[in-house]
C-alpha cells in the first residue's frame, strides 16, 4: 500500500462523517422542505429571521452561469454539508454557495474537464486563488471580500473536519478602504448617500400636507419613523405594536421605541428601546398612531389568519359551499377570464355544472378556494426573536392587505402581508420598467437643479447623524443613542470641507492653536477675522489620518503626501477611531516590512533593503508619536510633529 493509501480512507471516512453530520441537521432546519438534501436547488426562506424584504430564496447548487445543470455530486455535496455545520445566517449561506460555485470554475480547468479526477483532499491554495481571480472580472470589491472571507471558512470549516489539508489561504483583495472617501470622485459618490435638504422638506411636506390616499399615508408613517428615530429600514419595518414606552411624570416625561436590533451579536433579536428627544417623539408618536389607524382593518384579518393557521377561512362561506366563477373572481380579486382559465385548472379544481342557457358552466368548492389562498398566502410571522418565539404580523405595525401596493393590482382583503423594504424603496424611487412614479415625482418636489427628487430609505439614518454630529454631537453619545455595538460613526458622517474646516477654525478662534497664521488672525480687527479665515483656513485638507493645513498653492507638499514623516502641518483628532484605527493598522503593518527588510540586510542585501529600512523606521517612528501625542485641555486635536515648523501651533505655556 502506498502511503497515500492511508490518507485516502482517512479522507473517505471524514467525508462520510460529515456528511451524515449535515444530513442531521438539514432534517433540523428544514423538517416540512418540498426539496432533498441531494437536489441542486434548496428553499431556504426558513432561514430568514425578518420578512421585510422580498429577497432570493433560493440557493443554487448548479454550475456557474447556470439554474438547471448541477455541480459535480463530489463537489456539491461537501459544500452543502459545510454550509450546513456552519450554519449562521441565510445571507452568509448564499454567499458561501455562490462563491463555492465560482471555486468550482477555478478548479474544473485543472481536473482538463474529467470531473471524476475531483478531490476535496486535492484542492489546494491556488484553486482559492484562482476563483478570486474570476470574481476580481467580474463582481464589486465588497462583494469579492466577502465572498473571499466565505471561501476562507469554508477552507477552515473542511480542514477542521478532516475532509481537505488545512492552508493558509493569503487573498489579496483587501477590505474596500474609507480612504476612496477621500478622492474627489470618491466624495461625490459617498455624499450621494446624504439626502439634499429638499429632500427632508420633501418628505415632510408629503407626510404633513401632500399624502392623502391611505398607501400614501401609511408609507408616510414609515418615513416620519426613520426621521424621528434614525433605524434602519428593517428595524421600522418590524416594530411592534405596542413599541411605544415613556418614562418620568409630567414634563420629566420621556418617550421611546421598541424595536428588533437588526445587528446584534449572536442574533439576538430582544427589543431594545431607541429614546427620543421631545420633538423626536412628537413626531414619532403621531406617526405611529395613525399608522395604528390605517392598519386596524387589515390587523382584524391577521389575528383570523393566526387563529386558522393550516387554511383560510372566506367570510361567511362555509368550506363545503359551492362557488360560481363570479364569486371567486370576487373572492380573489381576479378577473373571470383569469378564474377560467387553464392556467389556474392545476391549483384551482373547477367541475363543469349543465346550465340552460349554456352548455355548461364551471363551479368551484370553497375548500378549494381556500386551499389555494393557503398556497398564496405567506408567513404569519415578522421576526424570529431567536428564543424560540415569534412576532406574529397582527403584533407588527407596519401591515398591510396583500397586493396593495402593487402597481395595477387590486388589494386582496383576505391576506396580510407586513409593508415591504421595496414598497418603501419604490415610494422614493419609483419602478420606470413598471411605469411606477416615485412620490417625489407624483407631488412634483425637485432638487435645487430642477431634477425630481431621489433617495433611499437608508438616507434618513445618515441625515439624522449627520444633523447630530453638526451639532457637535460625541459620537460615542450617538453610537450609544442608536444601539450600536461598535463606535465607527464615519460611515455616517458626512461633514462638507467647510464643516471639517471649521474643526481647526474653531480651534484657532479659542485659541488652542497658534503659529504665524494665528498671529495675523488676532492682529486684526474683529470685522474682518472670519474673512481672513475663510480665504485662508480653506487649505486645510483630508486625510485618512487627520488634518493636513499645508498650503498647496503656496508649495507642493514637502513629505510627499506623507503625514507621518513629522510634518509639522498635521493634524490629528484623537476623538476619531478611524483615524486611530488606520494609525494601528499601518504600525502592524509596517513592523512587517521593518521585519522582513531587517532580515534581508543581515543577509547581506544591504544596497536594496537599508533603504526599506530607513523608510520602515522612519514611517513607524511617526506612526508611534502620532498615537502617543497627548490633547490640550478643552480640545481633542492634537499636532503631534510641534518641534517642526507649521502655519498652525499648539497654544501652550510661553
Amino acid at each position: 500500500m502506498t502511503a497515500d493509501g492511508p490518507a485516502r480512507r482517512d479522507a473517505i471516512v471524514a467525508v462520510s462523517k460529515l456528511l451524515a453530520r449535515a444530513e442531521a441537521v438539514f432534517g433540523e432546519r428544514f423538517p416540512e422542505a418540498d426539496f432533498a438534501f441531494r437536489d441542486p436547488v434548496w428553499n431556504v426562506r426558513s432561514l430568514e429571521t425578518r420578512r421585510h424584504q422580498r429577497a432570493n430564496g433560493r440557493a443554487y447548487f448548479t454550475l456557474d452561469g447556470s439554474l438547471i445543470v448541477p455541480l459535480p455530486a463530489a463537489f456539491a455535496d461537501i459544500l452543502k454539508a459545510a454550509c450546513l455545520v456552519d450554519l449562521r445566517s441565510k445571507g452568509r449561506f448564499l454567499c458561501t454557495v455562490n462563491a463555492g460555485r465560482i471555486l468550482w470554475d477555478a478548479i474544473l480547468p485543472r481536473l482538463r474537464e474529467d470531473v471524476s479526477r475531483f478531490a476535496w483532499r486535492d484542492v489546494t491554495e491556488a484553486d482559492f486563488l484562482a476563483a478570486e481571480l474570476r470574481m476580481l472580472s467580474r463582481w464589486a470589491p465588497t462583494s469579492i471580500y466577502s465572498s473571499c472571507g466565505a471561501l476562507r471558512r469554508l477552507a477552515d470549516v473542511l480542514a477542521g473536519a478532516g475532509v481537505m489539508r488545512s492552508m493558509r489561504i493569503r487573498f489579496r483583495t483587501q477590505r474596500p478602504d474609507p480612504a476612496g472617501h477621500y478622492t474627489l470622485a470618491g466624495k461625490k459618490a459617498y455624499d450621494a448617500r446624504l439626502p439634499s435638504r429638499e429632500a427632508i422638506l420633501g418628505v415632510a411636506d408629503i407626510y404633513a400636507r401632500l399624502a392623502v390616499d391611505p398607501n400614501d399615508r401609511l408609507i408616510a408613517c414609515v418615513l416620519a419613523v426613520l426621521t424621528a428615530t434614525s433605524f434602519r429600514i428593517g428595524e421600522a419595518l418590524t416594530i411592534p405594536v405596542d413599541c411605544l414606552v415613556s418614562d418620568g411624570v409630567k414634563s420629566m416625561r420621556r418617550w421611546g421605541v421598541r424595536f428588533s436590533k437588526e445587528k446584534s451579536g449572536g442574533r439576538r433579536r430582544v427589543l431594545e428601546t431607541r429614546w427620543l428627544t421631545p420633538a423626536q417623539a412628537e413626531l414619532a408618536r403621531s406617526a405611529i398612531a395613525e399608522a395604528l389607524d390605517l392598519t386596524q382593518t387589515a390587523r382584524t384579518r391577521a389575528r383570523i389568519l393566526e387563529s386558522h393557521p393550516e387554511t383560510v377561512p372566506l367570510p361567511d362561506i362555509p368550506w363545503h359551499a359551492t362557488l360560481t366563477s363570479d364569486q371567486v373572481a370576487a373572492i380573489l380579486h381576479l378577473s373571470i377570464g383569469r378564474v377560467q382559465g387553464k392556467r389556474l385548472a392545476a391549483a384551482l379544481p373547477r367541475r363543469r355544472v349543465p346550465c340552460p342557457n349554456a352548455p355548461y358552466r364551471l363551479a368551484f368548492q370553497a375548500a378549494d378556494v381556500m386551499r389555494y389562498l393557503h398556497g398564496q398566502r405567506g408567513a404569519l410571522w415578522v421576526v424570529d426573536r431567536g428564543d424560540g418565539t415569534r412576532q406574529t404580523l397582527s403584533e407588527t405595525l407596519f401591515i398591510a392587505f396583500r397586493h396593495a401596493f402593487a402597481p395595477n393590482r387590486e388589494p386582496n382583503t383576505l391576506l396580510v402581508e407586513n409593508v415591504l423594504e421595496e414598497s418603501v424603496n419604490h415610494f422614493l424611487n419609483g419602478k420606470s420598467h413598471f411605469g411606477v412614479r416615485s412620490a417625489f415625482e407624483r407631488f412634483g418636489i425637485r432638487e435645487r437643479d430642477g431634477r425630481i427628487v431621489e433617495m433611499t430609505s437608508h438616507g434618513f439614518r445618515h441625515w439624522v447623524t449627520n444633523q447630530a454630529a453638526i451639532g457637535g454631537v460625541d459620537d460615542h453619545l450617538i453610537a450609544r443613542w442608536q444601539n450600536r455595538e461598535h463606535k465607527d460613526l464615519q460611515a455616517y458622517k458626512h461633514l462638507s470641507p467647510v464643516q471639517r474646516v471649521g474643526v481647526v477654525r474653531d480651534a484657532l478662534k479659542r485659541g488652542q492653536l497658534r503659529g504665524r497664521l494665528a498671529d495675523m488672525y488676532f492682529a486684526l480687527h474683529d470685522d474682518v477675522r472670519d474673512v481672513f479665515l475663510e480665504d485662508q483656513v480653506q487649505a486645510v485638507h483630508v486625510t485618512q489620518f487627520g488634518l493636513c493645513t499645508h498650503d498647496f498653492k503656496v508649495a507642493p507638499c514637502p513629505n510627499h503626501l506623507n503625514c507621518l514623516k513629522h510634518c509639522g502641518d498635521y493634524l490629528h483628532d484623537t476623538a476619531n477611531p478611524d483615524e486611530r484605527r488606520t494609525l494601528i493598522q499601518l504600525e502592524l503593518s509596517t513592523e512587517q516590512v521593518l521585519d522582513q527588510a531587517r532580515r534581508q540586510q543581515a543577509l547581506g542585501e544591504a544596497d536594496l533593503s537599508e533603504h526599506w529600512v530607513a523608510e520602515a523606521e522612519e514611517t513607524l517612528a511617526g506612526v508611534r508619536a502620532v498615537l502617543a501625542a497627548e490633547t490640550a485641555p478643552g480640545s481633542t486635536v492634537v499636532r503631534p510633529f510641534a518641534e517642526n515648523e507649521s502655519r498652525f501651533q499648539p497654544l501652550g505655556p510661553d
